[in-house]
Protein backbone atom coordinates (compact mmCIF):
# COMPACT_ATOMS: atom_id res chain seq x y z
CA UNK A 1 0.00 0.00 0.00
CA UNK A 2 1.45 3.48 -1.18
CA UNK A 3 1.96 6.61 1.36
CA UNK A 4 -1.91 7.74 1.03
CA UNK A 5 -5.17 6.49 0.59
CA UNK A 6 -6.11 8.38 -2.45
CA UNK A 7 -9.87 8.40 -1.96
CA UNK A 8 -9.37 9.83 0.82
CA UNK A 9 -5.77 12.26 1.05
CA UNK A 10 -6.54 15.75 1.36
CA UNK A 11 -4.71 18.22 -1.14
CA UNK A 12 -2.86 20.19 0.82
CA UNK A 13 -1.51 16.59 2.44
CA UNK A 14 -0.23 16.45 -1.27
CA UNK A 15 1.11 19.68 -1.92
CA UNK A 16 3.11 19.49 1.30
CA UNK A 17 5.07 16.67 0.23
CA UNK A 18 7.69 17.42 -2.37
CA UNK A 19 7.50 14.02 -4.21
CA UNK A 20 3.51 13.92 -4.52
CA UNK A 21 4.31 18.15 -5.80
CA UNK A 22 6.85 16.40 -8.56
CA UNK A 23 3.84 14.14 -9.81
CA UNK A 24 1.47 17.07 -9.88
CA UNK A 25 3.76 19.40 -11.37
CA UNK A 26 5.29 16.70 -14.15
CA UNK A 27 1.26 15.61 -15.21
CA UNK A 28 -0.72 19.22 -14.68
CA UNK A 29 1.81 22.14 -14.92
CA UNK A 30 1.47 24.89 -12.97
CA UNK A 31 -1.36 23.20 -10.50
CA UNK A 32 0.58 23.51 -7.75
CA UNK A 33 1.16 27.57 -7.55
CA UNK A 34 -1.98 28.35 -9.29
CA UNK A 35 -3.89 30.61 -6.48
CA UNK A 36 -7.03 28.82 -7.01
CA UNK A 37 -5.04 25.45 -5.55
CA UNK A 38 -6.15 27.47 -1.73
CA UNK A 39 -9.68 26.62 -2.03
CA UNK A 40 -9.01 22.84 -2.60
CA UNK A 41 -6.37 22.47 0.12
CA UNK A 42 -8.96 20.93 2.46
CA UNK A 43 -10.73 18.84 -0.13
CA UNK A 44 -10.11 15.58 -1.02
CA UNK A 45 -7.88 14.48 -4.22
CA UNK A 46 -11.30 12.74 -5.55
CA UNK A 47 -13.59 15.95 -4.51
CA UNK A 48 -11.02 18.21 -5.87
CA UNK A 49 -10.84 16.31 -9.18
CA UNK A 50 -14.19 16.06 -9.45
CA UNK A 51 -14.66 19.64 -9.03
CA UNK A 52 -12.45 20.25 -11.56
CA UNK A 53 -14.78 18.53 -14.20
CA UNK A 54 -13.96 19.10 -17.82
CA UNK A 55 -11.16 21.12 -17.32
CA UNK A 56 -8.78 18.10 -16.40
CA UNK A 57 -9.40 14.98 -19.01
CA UNK A 58 -10.36 11.30 -17.38
CA UNK A 59 -7.00 10.28 -18.71
CA UNK A 60 -5.25 12.93 -16.36
CA UNK A 61 -7.09 12.30 -13.76
CA UNK A 62 -6.24 8.83 -13.75
CA UNK A 63 -3.02 8.93 -14.30
CA UNK A 64 -3.36 11.25 -11.26
CA UNK A 65 -4.84 8.88 -8.91
CA UNK A 66 -2.29 6.31 -9.90
CA UNK A 67 0.60 7.48 -9.75
CA UNK A 68 -0.10 9.39 -6.31
CA UNK A 69 -1.28 6.12 -5.02
CA UNK A 70 2.04 4.27 -6.40
CA UNK A 71 4.08 6.68 -4.07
Amino acid sequence: MGRYNIATVKVGTLLDDSDAVAILERIAPGVSSNPMISLARGMSLDAALGAAGGRVDDATKQRLRDELSAL
